[in-house]
């Protein structure tokens, strides 16, 4: 039906249960219904992201804390940890250690995903879509060749 014809796991994986893997199981199954194969692959993708930033995220900000350098004091600061998201925060940290451009990974826009091919310049290469503020953003898309998938 979605890709997996057997669901019933040997063992749980680390800080799941049953109830987790059965929401994650519908979830799955109502992104492919909508949009198919690739759209299941493409939210798990952005699941997985958040979800490991969001679990080494302040091992991360722990040790960008530590470093003399201006650039990353400068982001630091204007880091909210009640009123940012965690993994947009993390991410855009690791690009500013990296010294990679903000829009070498990331387009910010401030409309809804049909909007953003007629609104915005897509690049060729894959880049994450952040609708909003990119410290508060109020949705993360995917944009691969030159197509958005939300």
């Amino acid at each position: 039906m979605f890709g997996c014809v057997r669901w019933c796991p040997a063992e749980l994986p680390e800080g799941e249960t049953e109830a987790t893997l059965e929401d994650s199981k519908r979830d799955l199954r109502n992104i492919y219904s909508e949009e198919g194969m690739g759209g299941a692959e493409r939210a798990e993708l952005l699941m997985k992201l958040r979800e490991a930033l969001g679990q080494r995220g302040q091992t991360i900000l722990h040790f960008c804390q530590k470093l003399d350098n201006t650039k990353i004091r400068e982001f630091l600061a204007s880091y909210d940890p009640e009123g940012s998201e965690k993994a947009a925060c993390i991410l855009q940290l690791l690009m500013v250690y990296f010294k990679v451009p903000t829009e070498k990974l990331m387009l910010e826009v401030d409309t809804s995903a049909a909007n953003v091919v007629n609104t915005a310049a897509l690049p060729s290469t894959p880049c994450l879509i952040i609708q909003g503020d990119t410290m508060k953003p109020s949705g993360w898309m995917l944009s691969t060749e030159g197509q958005v998938r939300p």
